[in-house]
């Protein structure tokens, strides 16, 4: 056939295809390919009409067939790279983009493509040299540009990412994804309201843009607006009703709000739509334990073990605490969750500093307000000797301005507000200070950002007060513990500093409270045995509570005295106590109150506090004993389950400490018929308030600048992190 005859058919067949009418494109081609069987372009064009209709299998014979005629065709390797690649056959999908290349060097297309499979198959540093080069070879390759800032991102080098969307952005600005990308980019910079523009743009050019809505909301939660970044999230499920994240997101900030039976629906939907979102599992099995539904509770957790027995992205790991206690499990955890955002293997070596004429401590919080950090450590602050001792706050929670963020502010050296920062201007800030030793008081709590501490915010970083657990990390030095605390470290990470008495500081300056309360002012029966435990309704396991209920079945008179967070989880425990035997007149729940001092005075009128396990009491453990409630706890395994035996020791009161659930409950009954004898403890208990260690803050601090000074001596001797063990 001539030449411009074959052309000629060519032209009709590829104007049909245009027309939609591939199917007859392809039968007028398959005639034409057996008149022309030698002719390389023909198959290639048949590979790409099946490729177009979903006939995978044809469309590779195609191209195969036209590789055999002519091995160096270019365009056939790239088609075949192209099919390879959207049916996830990476290796041969790089085969033949790598192929198309090596033929056809200045190939800009293969060169995008095989760096977006590079890219995304962990060879980032590939992928960006692919991207480059396409860009040299079209310098207004929109894509190539978009792929490359990808890269950046993934490497974390925003400020190289964020200048890669804008040239895109500057060679054809109404393409959505750009603007999502570049606003990702800021808002991992930390410049929400920039990426908030970017956002808005996206959707100003894609109204049904439902992932930069999400985005949106995500800023938004950031910045504190939760109602407004719920708004968001909702914008795009009304979008695309099968937008899992965007559930998944909703239900985090719901979460947070302690809206749980909101959240816990809005994680269910996710869940159901897509069950493998990182977390999920575990994000529900938590909420579920705030509700205290505990219909499939020991279903729910032989299926978290096997999850964190295969190293799943199944649970973070302070909802981990509440639920197993089993420090291997928990280091497992630990591991898995900080490789979620950020490579440990990121270059974060400082150089090490000049010695400053002080230690400088830096102390990173976002609780330095009314909370249960702020209640134990702001004493530890105005207590630092200022001779050797520079101190500073660092704060990325909500500047509140209450009665405890004033003291903090008050007792440090420097209160730096870092809550807008930036990762990158934080760590500059923190090393232009030359911090010698940075504290992490959040760890894995709400709102914390481990991230900085990952990339290196001080040369000596130390885990202490806000997670009771191991970091699992290499970037985090020393962990602040004591012998009963941690009596064999090797599932920790870091290195441990064993305090003489309790790891854990408390305010001498907060005195027992006058109390002129009577039982009937909150409540309570004046003639009956109170029982009480204000801990989190997450901490109550199923097999606790049970034990609960058999001790108020023994002690005749007796009622159980619980917080009051939610009405959902109150009527579940009327529900359990009911199916247990027990009136529900018998389970009273404390409102919340406005203010910390009145919550103290009220405790007095228990008898006797009921620890949880394996998540202890911490900072109600010690609110209880300052005013001199005696609290029995049954000692664990892990960090999180040995804190009321820490605190309890060092007061000076083991006989209120048991290894297992029959004598917690034997002890329980016997102090709660026994009222002399309990009495004789209570007595100890107001007597050692006053003359032993756990209340003593001058000397706990004293102890806690002797580990920094070893810590920092070790530093700069050059010798590497190790144990510390404070006399």
């Amino acid at each position: 056939m001539a030449q411009e005859t074959l052309q000629l058919k060519i032209n009709q067949i590829i104007q049909m295809h245009s027309l939609g009418q591939t199917y007859e494109a392809i039968k007028e081609l398959e005639v034409l390919i057996r008149e022309n069987a030698s002719k390389a372009l023909l198959f290639n064009i048949s590979g790409v009409l099946y490729k177009e209709i979903g006939n995978s299998d044809k469309a590779i014979k195609s191209f195969e067939s036209a590789l055999l005629i002519d091995p160096n065709y270019a365009e056939a390797n790239y088609n075949l790279g192209l099919t390879f690649d959207e049916l996830n056959e990476i290796n041969s999908a790089i085969n033949h983009y790598e192929k198309a290349i090596l033929i056809k060097p200045q190939y800009p297309d293969a060169l995008n493509n095989l760096g977006n499979l590079y890219k995304n198959n962990n060879r980032i540093e590939l992928g960006i040299k692919c991207f480059k080069k396409a860009i040299d070879i079209e310098p207004n390759f929109v894509s190539a540009w978009n792929n490359l800032g990808n890269g950046y991102k993934d490497l974390n080098h925003l400020e190289k990412a964020v200048d890669c969307y804008q040239r895109g952005i500057n060679i054809d600005t109404n393409i959505p994804e750009l603007h999502n990308n570049l606003g990702n980019a800021l808002k991992n910079l930390g410049q929400f309201q920039e990426a908030l523009d970017c956002y808005e743009k996206a959707i100003a050019i894609q109204p049904e843009n439902f992932e930069s809505f999400n985005n949106i909301g995500v800023v938004l939660d950031k910045l504190g607006l939760e109602g407004r970044a719920i708004e968001a999230y909702e914008n795009a499920i009304r979008i695309n009703p099968d937008f899992a994240e965007g559930y998944f997101n909703r239900g985090q900030v719901l979460k947070n709000l302690l809206r749980f039976p909101e959240a816990l629906a809005s994680f269910e939907l996710a869940y159901t739509l897509e069950p493998d979102i990182d977390f999920i599992f575990g994000d529900i099995f938590h909420l579920k334990m705030h509700l205290c539904i505990w219909d499939d509770f020991s279903d729910d957790l032989n299926e978290l073990r096997k999850k964190i027995d295969g190293n799943s992205k199944v649970i973070n790991p302070f909802s981990m605490l509440s639920l197993i206690d089993n420090q291997e499990a928990q280091r497992k955890v630990s591991e898995t969750f900080i490789k979620k955002d950020f490579d440990e293997d990121l270059d974060t070596a400082i150089s090490i500093y000049p010695k400053n004429e002080k230690i400088i401590i830096g102390y990173f919080s976002p609780d330095f307000r009314d909370h249960a950090v702020a209640y134990l450590s702001a004493a530890l602050y105005e207590r630092h000797n200022r001779d050797q001792f520079e101190i500073h706050a660092f704060s990325y929670g909500d500047d509140t301005n209450d009665e405890m963020n004033q003291r903090i502010k008050n007792g440090v050296d420097q209160f730096h507000n870092i809550n807008l920062m930036t990762d990158l201007d934080i760590i500059n800030l923190s090393r232009s200070i030359r911090v010698d030793i940075a504290v992490d008081l959040g760890g894995y709590t709400q709102n914390s950002r481990t991230e900085l501490f990952a990339q290196r915010v001080a040369p000596i970083q130390v885990n202490y007060l806000g997670y009771t657990g191991t970091s699992g990390s290499s970037y985090m030095d020393y962990i602040i513990a004591d012998s009963t605390i941690i009596a064999d470290s090797k599932e920790y990470s870091e290195n441990i500093v064993y305090m003489p008495n309790s790891y854990m500081v408390n305010d001498n300056l907060q005195k027992n409270f006058n109390n002129s309360l009577t039982k009937a002012d909150v409540g309570l029966p004046d003639d009956q045995f109170i029982f009480c435990c204000f801990n989190n309704h997450y901490k109550i396991l199923p097999d606790v509570f049970a034990c609960w209920m058999r001790i108020l079945n023994a002690v005749e008179g007796s009622v159980l005295w619980l917080s009051d967070t939610n009405n959902f989880a109150s009527d579940n425990l009327l529900k359990e106590a009911q199916k247990k035997g027990i009136d529900k007149d018998r389970i009273i729940f404390a409102p919340q109150l406005p203010s910390r001092s009145d919550h103290l005075n009220r405790i007095q009128l228990a008898d006797l506090f009921l620890d949880t396990s394996p998540f202890n009491a911490h900072t109600t453990a010690s609110d209880a004993l300052r005013m001199g409630l005696p609290l029995l706890t049954c000692i664990g395994e892990s960090f999180v389950s040995r804190v009321a035996a820490s605190l309890l020791k060092t007061i000076k009161l083991p006989e209120l400490i048991v290894t297992n659930h029959d004598e917690y409950e034997a002890l329980a009954i016997q102090l709660g018929r026994n009222t002399q004898e309990l009495k004789v403890i209570k007595e100890k208990l107001l007597k050692n308030i006053e003359n032993e260690a756990l209340f003593n803050t001058p000397l706990y601090t004293r102890n806690i600048e002797n580990a920094y000074i070893q810590m920092y001596k070790n530093y700069y001797k050059g010798l590497h992190p190790n144990d510390i063990v404070i006399k």
